[in-house]
């Protein structure tokens, strides 16, 4: 064992594999940081802009509000209900899933503009009148913080930069799953 790492050829073999491992470590603990920024990018916020996380969460509270009102006309409300709880759970604990975020996202928010839409036909009372107003504003509000957010630009600026050859080919060996849009 001992003439085994005196030979010269071993040496320079072992050498190479610590140079050439080394270097795969530290670039999947790159790569795998950099696609936690950009995810981490829609719940805290892309370059100073708002953080589309935030808005999706304040959106449920106002579903919420807005199943209170509905149910008080006679409205179903419970698949918005059913959706928002779905939508709660999926964005909970910062999930790293953008696409499993949207997934629920998406029949929520056609099922909250139906609701908001009945709602504003319907002769509603003096106070619920008010409150859908307000909530009518800041639905608006957080659909336009969201698509303002730059979490779909952060994901198009990495992807420009990091999908390709080798870049691509290694975050699959690895199973470095790359950050997807919101949409």
């Amino acid at each position: 064992m001992k003439k085994l790492f005196q030979n010269p050829v071993f040496a320079v073999f072992l050498t190479v594999l610590l140079v050439v491992g080394s270097t795969l470590i530290s670039a999947n603990l790159k790569l795998t940081r950099a696609c936690e920024r950009v995810t981490d990018g829609f719940y805290s916020g892309v370059r100073r802009q708002a953080s589309a996380g935030q808005a999706i969460r304040t959106l449920c509270t106002d579903a919420e509000q807005m199943i209170i009102i509905g149910d008080n006309y006679g409205i179903d409300t419970a698949p918005l209900s059913a959706d928002t709880s779905a939508l709660k759970q999926a964005v909970a604990w910062n999930n790293p899933d953008i696409a499993a975020v949207y997934a629920a996202f998406d029949p929520f928010y056609t099922k909250l503009k139906i609701l908001e839409n009945e709602l504003t036909h319907k002769d509603l009372s003096d106070r619920h009148s008010e409150q859908m107003a307000g909530l009518s504003q800041e639905i608006a509000e957080c659909r336009a913080q969201i698509d303002g957010s730059g979490y779909n630009e952060s994901v198009s600026t990495f992807l420009r930069k990091n999908n390709r050859f080798p870049t691509r080919q290694f975050a699959e060996l690895f199973g470095i799953n790359y950050p997807a849009y919101f949409a």
